[in-house]
């Protein structure tokens, strides 16, 4: 590490040091704790050097030494705001033990050289595996592909899970590959933000999920499609195309438990207000019975006119 890295990093921290005292002012009495939590976190840190250094000959030691690593940081912060606390009440200069941020220093960075090393040496065995183990040790899994079309995130998502992303059988580089695999468009371009490497499988997955997993758009995208559909009556295919693609968005708002149940009179309504005025009026004489014709009435009245010839 630079002597200028060193001292950025050591301003950095005599400035929390100093905004921490603005409510709270070590003093000479606070020598002997300050002492004993710098003394703790010197040992931790070193601790965790030692499990390291295992944990590069010894597999075993691999995830003691990740659980060490991981708290690290907070070890390096509890060292720096009894340390840098010392200096200042000493004056800095007159503290015997000045050098001791040097010595950590050099540990720290060791240990996230070993960390480094370790990671490296785990992608490079599942890299080299990767590719024989999808073709000869998994069977082919077909997944649907996903482009970020918001209305197909659901069945993608519930596949995706169900094939992959719950699988116990498959390590993390794995199920990151097959997530690329079946992504393309805007959907691809989140997760390639991300290195291929299996500790980055999860960020890339909960990234999907933060941008795709939203009730509120798929519904909103489901509404405004709804709202659009045009009912061409004189052309019975694209009459029933619409007809299923206005029952596909219901069933899509259903799945998120919106209420679609209690819709009818909106969506017998809306309907109604797309079609031609003779078939309009069609419908209202077969149910002029009826106060408040429901949708299933409805949809099965257009059916039989998508069976016959539409007027």
């Amino acid at each position: 590490m630079s002597l200028l890295s060193r001292h950025s990093r050591k301003s950095s921290a005599l400035k929390k040091s100093k905004s921490k005292s603005e409510d709270f002012e070590y003093t000479a009495q606070d020598l002997p704790s300050l002492r004993r939590k710098r003394t703790i976190a010197i040992k931790r840190l070193n601790k965790a050097l030692e499990i390291g250094q295992l944990a590069k000959s010894d597999p075993s030691q691999r995830d003691l030494f990740l659980s060490y690593h991981h708290d690290i940081k907070n070890i390096a912060a509890a060292f720096e705001d009894a340390h840098f606390s010392i200096l200042e009440i000493l004056d800095d200069t007159a503290d015997a033990d000045a050098c001791l941020q040097e010595q950590f220093d050099d540990t720290y960075y060791k240990i996230e050289s070993i960390y480094r090393s370790l990671i490296r040496s785990e992608d490079a065995k599942q890299s080299k595996s990767v590719s024989s183990s999808l073709n000869v040790r998994l069977p082919k899994i077909t997944l649907p592909t996903f482009s970020g079309n918001i209305k197909l995130w659901p069945e993608y998502f519930d596949t995706f899970n169900a094939l992959i992303h719950n699988s116990s059988s498959l390590t993390e580089t794995e199920k990151f590959h097959y997530l690329v695999s079946s992504l393309s468009g805007d959907a691809l371009s989140i997760v390639k933000a991300f290195p291929l490497t299996h500790e980055h499988y999860t960020s890339a997955y909960q990234a999907l999920c933060a941008r795709y997993k939203n009730k509120r758009d798929l519904a909103f995208a489901c509404w405004r499609e709804i709202l659009n559909i045009e009912f061409k009556c004189k052309d019975a295919k694209e009459f029933r195309k619409s007809l299923d693609t206005f029952d596909e968005n219901l069933s899509i708002l259903k799945t998120i438990n919106l209420p679609v149940q209690d819709w009818d009179f909106i969506i017998v309504y809306h309907i109604l207000s797309k079609l031609n005025t003779e078939m309009r009026r069609s419908f209202e004489e077969k149910h002029s019975d009826i106060e408040f014709p429901t949708y299933n009435q409805l949809k099965l009245f257009l059916q039989s006119k998508c069976n016959q010839k539409i007027p």
